[in-house]
């Protein structure tokens, strides 16, 4: 696993962001533990959803997510181009902590200008073998190939302890 030290005070309320292209109605469905577990770890923190495109969250899914999502950013237009990176940064950070779930070097580039920076930000990022990540897996560590279960594996590099998944979907009558 992964180490930060100390691990992150869960109680305290964070500005947390995740960044997405964007959802459709399957993809909205498998990271819902992942969101769960989130809220879970996290449960003061304002979570702010940030879909580059089109996110169900905002829509069909938005009854689901209720009380798990603090803020959706529907079709956010954040990073879109890459030119975007010499554009003047967003209105709506500084974050804590960003979950970065693109693969796209320069976004992650882009999204660490979004980090608050007194005390400094985290951020998980894939991109070229986590190297903008301030949490990075440990070497050969072998990481889940499933996109749920990595997402997952990032909480618990933040909090420092398995997380228990919720898989159960209640829709809303």
């Amino acid at each position: 696993m992964a180490r930060l030290s100390p691990p992150l005070d869960r109680i305290k309320p964070w500005r947390i962001g995740i960044y997405t292209g964007g959802e459709v109605i399957g993809d909205g469905l498998w990271k819902l533990p992942f969101i769960r577990a989130l809220r879970s770890a996290f449960p003061n923190a304002h979570i702010i959803w940030i879909a580059r495109s089109h996110t169900v969250y905002a829509g069909s899914l938005a009854p689901v997510v209720e009380g798990l999502l603090d803020t959706v950013l529907d079709d956010s237009g954040v990073i879109r181009r890459i030119s975007d990176l010499f554009k003047p940064r967003p209105a709506i950070g500084p974050f804590d902590i960003i979950l970065d779930t693109q693969r796209t070097v320069w976004r992650a580039f882009y999204l660490r200008r979004l980090l608050s920076r007194q005390p400094r930000g985290l951020m998980i990022a894939p991109a070229s073998t986590y190297l903008f990540s301030d949490i990075k897996p440990e070497p050969g560590q072998q990481l889940p190939r499933h996109l749920g279960r990595l997402f997952v594996q990032w909480i618990e590099w933040l909090v420092q302890e398995p997380v228990q998944l919720d898989r159960g979907i209640e829709l809303p009558a």
